[in-house]
């Protein structure tokens, strides 16, 4: 009896993942499996990843989202720019990827150029406006049963958006007060989506959403006084305004050909006029939704008066920052190969120690490239880049002359 009694004891105190090995494992697998499954994007595994966008609050918004939904580091650029602090964010990371969400406009072609030489693979979510950008990088979910809906302008809107998204780890679309785009209605076609949170947005009925959409559940939130929406929507939207006056003032205007920029300011101006007229009459759901067109025909009039001057606008004006830039990704290139280079030397038996050392020389001199270009000093970065290249591209050539006498 006392025997069957220790035998008994023996086999209780045999930990867990011995007397059920299969149920272990099982539970390991799906644990790795949850996790590879937000560590990729369109089924590829993701290393190290950045995703780039710029400022503009939809875009910056569904960036926030796809980051936490696959682990990635963001960084932020201004609208229209691609800039030495952004690149040198970037760099320091050493990412093994880079997706960048929003189209040229947003973030310039030089963005994946520049990455790309220095063997960084970029993915572009390249959209046409704010509403196809958030459609692409939703695809992203693959398959999912729910996804949030905001009005692409309305800023306190897509905010409460965010915080809905992240804590059910949905994707973000966005709709415009005057309709649903059909980017949107794709997206969410081909997601499979049945339900959607929308964002109170005025003009925009639960209905129209269930009927365009062919949801089963429409849940909407965010019924904030739409008199405090629709104040917030009217001053925002002079801003935009009063930003768009500024640049005609600043600009040899007259000399621009702008005429589509000119029309949309004029349309900006009567929708804000419009809807200063209906909130006065409380009536703040149209006010709001009013607010919100002229606000985003400010925003694209800006856009082009900032493009079309930027083409006008005399290289030498970013020469110095865009020469910094240029020099450190060619001394990073050139590093990049002297490794290679010292690598493959030493396996033949070649004496590399200088080249090694003119290496570490190199390193530095380009890591105090990349600090001085962070905090502006555009000259100090170009110049100690300069000499990073040389010190790397003389060992180049020294070990090339060995090579060639073997």
């Amino acid at each position: 009896m006392h025997k069957n009694k220790e035998s008994k004891n023996k086999i209780e105190s045999v930990p867990m993942e011995q007397k059920f090995p299969v149920l272990v494992l099982a539970i390991m697998l799906i644990i790795i499996s949850s996790v590879s499954a937000r560590l990729e994007v369109g089924g590829v595994p993701i290393i190290s990843t950045v995703i780039l966008t710029s400022d503009n609050e939809a875009d910056l918004v569904v960036s926030h989202i796809l980051a936490d939904r696959i682990i990635a580091s963001i960084v932020i650029t201004h609208w229209g720019t691609f800039n030495g602090t952004a690149f040198t964010k970037i760099f320091s990371i050493k990412p093994s990827r880079v997706m960048i969400v929003g189209g040229h406009e947003a973030i310039p072609k030089s963005a994946e150029e520049t990455l790309e030489k220095l063997g960084i693979a970029c993915i572009r979510y390249n959209g046409k406006d704010r509403y196809e950008t958030a459609a692409l990088v939703a695809i992203e979910w693959r398959n999912v049963a729910k996804i949030i809906i905001a009005e692409g302008n309305d800023e306190e809107g897509i905010r409460e958006a965010e915080v809905i998204a992240k804590a059910q780890r949905v994707p973000i679309v966005y709709i415009k007060f005057e309709g649903i785009p059909a980017v949107t209605i794709n997206v969410t076609t081909k997601l499979g989506a049945t339900t959607v949170i929308l964002i109170s947005t005025p003009g925009i009925s639960v209905e129209e959403i269930k009927t365009k959409l062919r949801v089963k559940m429409v849940n909407e939130t965010f019924k904030k006084n739409f008199k405090e929406r629709a104040a917030h929507a009217i001053a925002e939207a002079r801003e935009e305004i009063k930003e768009v006056n500024q640049t005609i003032a600043e600009s040899n205007i007259k000399d621009l050909n702008v005429t589509a920029a000119e029309i949309l300011l004029m349309n900006a101006r009567n929708h804000l006029a419009n809807s200063e007229k209906v909130f006065n009459e409380a009536k703040f759901g149209e006010a709001f939704g009013n607010a919100l067109v002229a606000q985003r025909n400010a925003e694209d009039a800006k856009r082009i008066l900032e493009q079309r001057i930027k083409l006008d606008e005399e290289e030498e004006e970013n020469f110095e920052a865009d020469a910094a830039t240029k020099i450190i990704v060619k001394a990073a290139g050139e590093i990049s190969e002297l490794r290679e280079d010292i690598a493959k030397a030493q396996k033949i038996g070649i004496d590399v120690y200088n080249e090694i050392q003119m290496l570490d020389d190199a390193t530095a001199l380009l890591t105090q490239a990349e600090k001085a270009l962070a905090i502006g000093n555009e000259d100090e970065a170009k110049d100690l880049a300069i000499a990073a290249w040389e010190f790397a591209f003389d060992a180049k050539s020294s070990i090339e002359a060995q090579l060639e006498e073997i």
